[in-house]
């Protein structure tokens, strides 16, 4: 990165941070593109970069701490693992979203914890930092909080002087300023004017759209949690956190100097190190108490997405289960159409061999017809023969011989046309014989082939519902069944 100016809006949580960084945007100072989502605590936006946020969590975290962690971070995290982790991540953002930029700015605020590592960062990359404090009435933040979070006030009261005295202890060396809540709700734009300009800025002459614009953003209606000027804190932190308090609205007023403010604030590493045992014994607690929380949020996500899982595994299996009924259902609709069919076309084919059979005598009949026809016919031939020999001998009877022989032509005549059309009448009928056996022997090797084929499909039937019952997904409904077998079978009892 270029040389740059980098302003590090540093408060504690609920003190105004978010109204003081919009502001800056308004005035045309960037905070990155990543910004996160408004919520219902602020509507408006925390103007807070969403990689640097999870930087400065990641980093809590490893520490053994997270931001609501009234205790100091451990001696020498600075030089830690997870610092130089948390310093590489942020060079790779501020070079990313920062390069080139003359004036920018970046606001957590758990950059109150975390602003050595930031000074770091910022030397190696060349970039000149500067420190944006925020301050709010302590009363006014704890009431917040409590409000938020459900805390007593002394929480917020000593997690207020947590985050302001180490981000005060820690900035001594570079340029800082001070905007105090209510100032910037009074009058946002000469507020603003006034604490770049302490940092060595020149800013620009603000118009009349922009002031209007800063108005409509920084509104005074958006203040909660007033804190009453009667109700003096009660506790030694809240005593201590009031007139660190008034000590900085006199540096952000321009009546009081810094070294007051330090030697105040150095009050509560005094009564940290009074109180210690007890603060760092609920701390530590309140640090268990979070773990414990996540461990079981954690446990309950893996349970709600088992259940999930279980459940639509469930519903995979009843429909898996339907389909296979209704499979089975289909398979055995066609396996019984099919064995109706075979046993129709049994049927059909014993009838067709019974009229085969019929026909088989009718023709064995009408052959044997044929064959005494026949045996009549020789039987005339040998009869002529014998009228020829009695004729040749009885010359003298010719002419009675001659009448009977004539007689016995026109005998023949009629038995050779009888015999002629028995013959026709044979051979016709043995033609349609014939035809009809021809069909019948057609008929049956066309049933052979139907019924070969019915045998067929009937066996790969058998065989793929042999597979359906072998399948994973047969066997894996199997409890499902017996489970449907039993309910039937109560059903009926």
């Amino acid at each position: 990165m270029s040389s740059n100016t980098a302003i590090l809006v540093a408060g504690m949580h609920r003190s105004g941070t978010s109204a003081l960084a919009g502001a800056l945007n308004l005035l045309g100072i960037p905070l990155g593109s990543r910004l996160l989502e408004s919520g219902p605590d602020n509507p408006k936006g925390y103007w807070e970069h969403r990689d640097i946020v999870v930087v400065h969590e990641r980093l809590l975290a490893a520490l053994g701490s997270r931001w609501d962690d009234v205790r100091a971070l451990p001696d020498g995290w600075l030089s830690s693992e997870p610092a130089r982790r948390a310093a590489a991540a942020i060079t790779e953002i501020l070079e990313r979203d920062f390069a080139g930029i003359p004036l920018w700015a970046v606001k957590d605020p758990r950059l109150c914890r975390v602003l050595p590592l930031w000074f770091e960062v910022l030397d190696k990359l060349g970039t000149r930092p500067t420190v944006l404090f925020m301050v709010r009435d302590p009363g006014e933040v704890s009431a917040s909080i409590a409000e938020r979070n459900l805390w007593a006030p002394p929480i917020g009261e000593i997690l207020w002087l947590r985050y302001v005295t180490e981000s005060l202890e820690h900035s001594h060396h570079v340029p800082r300023s001070v905007v105090t809540f209510d100032a910037l709700l009074a009058n946002p734009a000469v507020t603003l004017s006034n604490a770049l300009s302490e940092l060595g800025f020149r800013p620009k002459a603000i118009d009349a759209g922009a002031n209007e614009s800063l108005g409509e953003f920084v509104d005074v209606a958006d203040r909660h949690h007033v804190h009453p000027n009667t109700a003096a804190p009660c506790t030694r932190f809240g005593i201590l956190a009031k007139r660190v308090y008034d000590l900085l609205v006199e540096v952000a007023q321009d009546r009081g100097d810094w070294s007051k403010v330090t030697r105040a604030a150095a009050g509560f590493a005094r009564e940290w190190r009074a109180q210690h045992e007890v603060l760092e014994a609920f701390g530590g607690m309140a640090a268990k108490l979070h773990t414990d929380f996540q461990d079981a949020e954690v446990r309950i996500a893996r349970l709600e997405s088992d259940l999930t899982a279980q459940i639509r595994w469930s519903e995979g299996a009843k429909t898996a289960h339907e389909t296979l009924q209704a499979e089975n259902a289909e398979l055995s609709s066609k396996l019984t159409a099919q064995i109706r069919w075979s046993e129709e076309a049994q049927a059909r084919q014993e009838a067709l061999q019974a009229e085969k059979a019929g026909l088989s005598s009718k023709l064995t009949a009408q052959i044997r017809w044929s064959e005494e026809a026949q045996a009549r016919q020789e039987a005339l031939q040998a009869e002529d023969a014998e009228l020829a020999r009695a004729k040749a001998e009885a010359v003298q009877t010719q002419e009675a011989l001659t009448v009977k022989l004539a007689a016995a032509t026109s005998d023949r005549e009629r038995l050779d046309a009888e015999l002629a059309r028995a013959k026709a009448e044979a051979v016709q009928t043995q033609e349609a014989l014939t035809v009809k056996l021809e069909a019948a022997t057609s008929d049956r090797e066309r049933l052979d082939a139907e019924l070969a084929q019915t045998t067929a499909e009937k066996k790969s039937l058998a065989e793929a519902i042999a597979a359906i019952h072998a399948s994973p997904s047969w066997k894996m409904t199997r409890p499902l069944r017996a489970i449907s077998r039993f309910l039937g079978r109560s059903s009926h009892t």
